[in-house]
């Protein structure tokens, strides 16, 4: 068993409808929408702009993904990471692209062995090349990316250190946001989705464009019935006949936009703190260019997030500049054109131009024969200087227009000693730890307040800065609470308040709050997922069996967790279903194969029905998997 290759990936499955996931359910039936709502398709864009779409086609962003097919890499690699006692290796044949993992006792005894056939390439391949594979209907992100830097393959952003098995990340709607231009989404749900574009195309900075192609076909069949009416003296269609066109519907060009709603566009990507919060009702992918980001959502930083430069912290830095905070004009377009940036001859050029808008080539304190030697006279270098970021392998420009060290250094001067503790870029706060990185003041005290208490769970339940946090949360759970009281309907907070009574012993209000979520909520929406998970911890405190088993079902249909599976298989123990619960907890081994308590109950299933062969594998598993979490004890659960 514990020698056994696990294959993790399965082909994509369309998701089942939620009939049939709640059969006897009244609720809505299976749903598909596709994102952003309105939109159709960089294709339509090309007929009527042809010239744009032709220098964009060459651009970083439209080259953000590709099915694995269409991947140029073709570098195989396999190295040890002795931290972890873990082998990877990437293997390639014709079309198909393996990555491998083995969790190695030592060089005779592999504890476990996953390997996912990957499916899509995300990355431009300026910084890299990440990957995801399919199990079914969910996506899951490899533990393998290809870096430029070097040209070879290391461990994926998130994943170094190693802690656990490295197939269970499974990704949603929210990590792909960045990644790709449409999704076609299932039922609501953040797991259950198919990429419909993969590049980053014309709708995600100029917006939906179904109404304005329905408009200018309207039009252009309008010319046309003119020119028809005169040579034929025809009569033409009344005014009535007309299509109204919201001006919602039209799309916008970026450029003539105030520089808030212009920059908002890019933010939607380019600005990332270490938590973001969505408008009460919204989903993230609800944001329309020319809308204000507030409107949408905020994020959110942390006063104690010690993870140094951060690869997605462009838009925070340039508002730390003297150069933004002097200037009304100067926003992201300013130095990079998302028609031609990524195929430009010389960068070095377009940057020194923006810089020469404002600022003279004498006004350098550095002699010019310096500037040419040191960096080609290039103002970047000195003054947005590349550096490493909280991501392993990638370097990026730190967006703070600046007289950063890199300047002082680089025209080979000492930095002086008042320069010598640079500090971080920072924000405002109220003395809380997470704080809003743009300021808001279109978005309501009540939102914000809103926003900042749900920011605060989402930080304490997923274990982050737990203890740093802990005060904090006393007065997000009064903020929810009270926002509960005043009636307004709110899935998101309902189901914090609700996790807060579980885990405060409340059962009654806990199991009120997620039942009325579950009535209310369509699909299978975040909400919803949550709402459930309680309702089956709680059927199990009760044990209830029965009812547990119901929703622990529901479960591992509609997200991707180990620990669904494993309960239940125990569940279905209970209920004397024997041959179901060893499928059960198997596939819970799919995904977590070091899980100690699923080979413990299989090697007792195995031993009383029969099978003592597969018991003492399961046995064997579980001695290889605790001696090597004592061999590594970052690993330990």
């Amino acid at each position: 068993m514990s020698h056994e290759l696990i294959q993790v990936n399965r082909p994509f499955d369309e998701p089942a409808s939620i009939s049939k996931l709640d059969a006897g359910s009244d609720q809505e039936p299976h749903d598909e929408r596709v994102y952003p709502q309105g939109s159709i398709g960089t294709d339509a864009c090309v007929a009527c702009h042809r010239e744009q779409a032709a220098t964009y086609s060459l651009t970083t962003h439209a080259r953000a993904g590709r099915p694995i097919e269409q991947s140029n890499i073709a570098v195989e690699h396999s190295w040890d990471d002795e931290r972890s006692g873990r082998r990877f290796e990437v293997r390639l044949s014709d079309d198909v692209m393996e990555h491998h993992e083995m969790i190695r006792l030592s060089d005779s005894v592999t504890v476990a062995h996953q390997a996912a056939k990957v499916s899509f390439e995300f990355g431009s391949g300026t910084h890299a090349h990440t990957y995801i594979f399919r199990d079914g209907a969910f996506a899951c992100e490899s533990p393998l990316t290809w870096y430029a830097d070097g040209g070879n393959w290391n461990l994926s952003p998130g994943y170094d250190p190693l802690t656990r098995p490295s197939f269970d990340r499974q990704i949603t709607i929210g990590c792909i946001y960045c990644h790709a231009g449409r999704v076609q989404i299932y039922n609501g749900n953040p797991n259950h989705f198919k990429i419909v574009e993969p590049s980053i195309g014309c709708e995600r900075c100029h917006g939906p464009g179904a109404g304005h192609v329905d408009r200018y076909q309207h039009q252009s069949e309008l010319e046309r019935a003119t020119k028809l009416s005169r040579d034929t003296e025809s009569t033409l269609p009344s005014p009535e006949s007309e299509p109204e066109f919201d001006v919602a519907d039209l799309v916008v060009n970026p450029a003539s936009l105030g520089r808030n709603e212009s920059e908002a566009i890019c933010a939607q990507c380019h600005l990332q703190g270490a938590v973001l919060v969505v408008a009460q009702g919204a989903d993230l992918w609800d944001y329309r260019p020319g809308q204000l980001l507030a409107e949408n959502r905020t994020d959110f930083q942390s006063q104690a997030t010690s993870d140094g430069f951060r690869i997605v912290g462009h838009t925070e830095q340039m508002h730390a500049s003297r150069c933004y905070q002097e200037s009304s004009t100067l926003t992201c377009i300013t130095c990079h054109d998302p028609h031609r940036h990524g195929n430009l001859v010389d960068l070095r050029a377009e940057y020194q131009r923006a810089c020469l808008a404002c600022h003279s080539d004498e006004s350098c304190h550095v002699e010019s024969a310096i500037r040419l030697e040191k960096v080609g006279n290039d103002c970047s270098s000195c003054h947005m200087p590349k550096r490493p970021t909280n991501v392993t392998h990638a370097a990026l420009h730190d967006h703070r227009i600046a007289v950063h060290h890199e300047s002082f250094e680089l025209a080979g001067r000492r930095v002086p000693i008042d320069r010598m503790a640079e500090s971080s870029v920072a924000g405002e706060s109220a003395g809380t730890i997470l704080f809003p990185i743009l300021n808001s003041p279109e978005v309501s005290a009540k939102e914000k307040d809103r926003r900042w208490a749900l920011a605060t769970h989402h930080f304490y339940f997923n274990d982050l800065q737990k203890q740093t946090i802990a005060q904090d949360m006393k007065r997000a759970q009064a903020v929810l609470l009270r926002l509960h009281r005043e009636g307004e309907p709110d899935a998101d907070r309902d189901v914090a308040l609700a996790r807060d009574y579980f885990d405060a012993g409340m059962i009654g209000p806990a199991e009120q709050l997620a039942k009325a979520i579950m009535r209310t909520e369509f699909g299978q929406r975040d909400a919803v997922i949550n709402a459930t998970d309680i309702l089956a911890r709680i059927a199990m405190q009760q044990q209830d069996n029965a009812v547990a088993l119901q929703h622990y079902d529901r479960l591992t249909k509609i997200r991707r967790v180990a620990g669904d599976h494993y309960l239940l298989g125990v569940c279905l123990i209970n209920a004397g279903r024997t041959q179901e619960s060893i499928e059960a907890l198997l596939l819970s081994l799919r995904i977590d194969p070091l899980l100690e308590l699923a080979h413990e109950q299989l090697a007792v299933l195995f031993e009383h029905h029969g099978d003592p062969t597969r018991g003492d594998a399961h046995r064997k598993a579980l001695r290889e998997i605790r001696s090597f979490r004592r061999s590594y004890p970052s690993t330990a659960p």
